[in-house]
């Protein structure tokens, strides 16, 4: 029977990669193979949750994998995008500062 995964929260700094290979050493048990995807993806989203960049998590599970983590390969980046918080679209103006000058030149 599979280890259920309960992720604490990220409390370090969310642009260290020692941060994250950190939390993921006190979170992550040591499987015998590869750490499941599903714990892997739990990973990812709790650490984009904390406002920790993609490329962050990334180097972070690389420092990881030197610790002796392995986790699926092949399974991040490129399998899952990840869309931040909505941006506000009112008054942010559509043209840089120096296309502004120069239209109303």
């Amino acid at each position: 029977m599979a280890r259920s995964l309960i992720l604490s929260r990220f409390q370090g700094n969310f642009r260290s990669p020692v941060s994250v290979r950190d939390w993921i050493i006190r979170n992550v048990p040591c499987t015998q193979g590869p750490v499941p995807e599903e714990w892997v993806n739990a990973i990812y989203i709790k650490l984009i949750q904390s406002n920790v960049e993609p490329a962050v998590v990334s180097a972070g599970l690389a420092l990881a994998r030197k610790a002796g983590y392995v986790f699926d390969d092949g399974t991040f980046p490129s399998d899952i995008v990840f869309k931040g918080p909505p941006q506000p679209t009112i008054g942010v103006p559509s043209q840089s500062p120096k296309q502004m000058r120069q239209s109303a030149a």
